[in-house]
């Protein structure tokens, strides 16, 4: 349900094995920018992951809209990985691979990640 002048930032746990489950979630008031208090809610799901019991590697995955240094440092901060979606602009110097520090190698990534 979308309501004017909300917008809602979700983060869910997934395995191959198991069903979504809701980890944080916020509803924020306004016009604010896509990853306005992404990086805090990031940092709730990891935690909530790892206290539900999650051992394995976390990959915090996101749009765009979330490419900042506050998103993925406070993701690898709380001890996981991201994965970014970025639109490659190989124009400028470095454009992709300025993005890819601290992500994971596409090639590493755990089965069934990629999906």
């Amino acid at each position: 349900m979308l309501v004017r002048g909300l917008n809602a930032l979700a983060a869910a746990i997934s395995t191959p094995l198991a069903a979504p489950v809701v980890a944080a979630a916020r509803l924020r008031g306004g016009s604010v920018g896509s990853a306005r208090g992404a990086a805090s809610l990031v940092r709730q799901a990891v935690h909530t992951a790892r206290d539900a019991g999650c051992t394995g590697t976390l990959v915090a995955r996101a749009d765009s809209a979330f490419c900042s240094a506050a998103f993925t440092g406070a993701v690898r901060a709380a001890g996981a990985c991201f994965s970014v979606t970025v639109q490659m602009k190989p124009a400028r110097p470095g454009g992709d691979r300025r993005h890819r520090r601290g992500c994971l190698d596409p090639d590493r990534v755990p089965p069934g990640d990629l999906g």
